[in-house]
């Protein structure tokens, strides 16, 4: 049989959040987040047009926001999902329902099967520019 298995995460070109889970201990938040970075970091890797990653973390009852960019990464004060059961369920119908914009997909590039493409209106004509392979996209956080 040629069927290999592969893993959910070799498709990072398709993930569109992020979402760590721990049991809670006094070192599970850093381990989580740093999880959820590296994380980030094949996810800006694969889509290379992608302007942040959002995600969040639940370790033991406390909750964080994450956004990640290519420059580092904003987290959200702790929640305890236990003290305010709202906010967990606010979170995860956030994260269904958010578009492609709001997850920070480049809206100007349009992709149409393998290809690249921005449109531009050029003295009053719509314009289409093929993109190309990026110089150098930064795969990593930098900081």
């Amino acid at each position: 049989m040629d069927n290999k298995f592969k893993h959910p995460l070799d498709h990072w070109g398709q993930i569109l959040a992020l979402v760590g889970f721990k049991k809670y201990s006094a070192d599970d938040c850093l381990k989580t987040w740093l999880d959820l970075a590296r994380y980030a970091r094949e996810i800006f890797k694969a889509q290379a047009t992608r302007r942040y990653v959002l995600g969040f973390t639940l370790a033991g009852s406390i909750m964080h926001l994450w956004n990640f960019d290519r420059v580092g990464a904003i987290g959200s004060a702790k929640a305890d999902i236990n003290q305010d059961g709202l906010q967990i369920v606010s979170v995860v119908l956030g994260f269904l329902y958010i578009d492609k914009q709001a997850l920070g997909f480049d809206p100007t590039v349009i992709t149409s099967g393998n290809k690249r493409h921005i449109e531009i209106d050029q003295e009053g004509q719509q314009k289409r520019l093929i993109l190309g392979t990026l110089l150098s996209p930064s795969s990593g956080i930098v900081t």
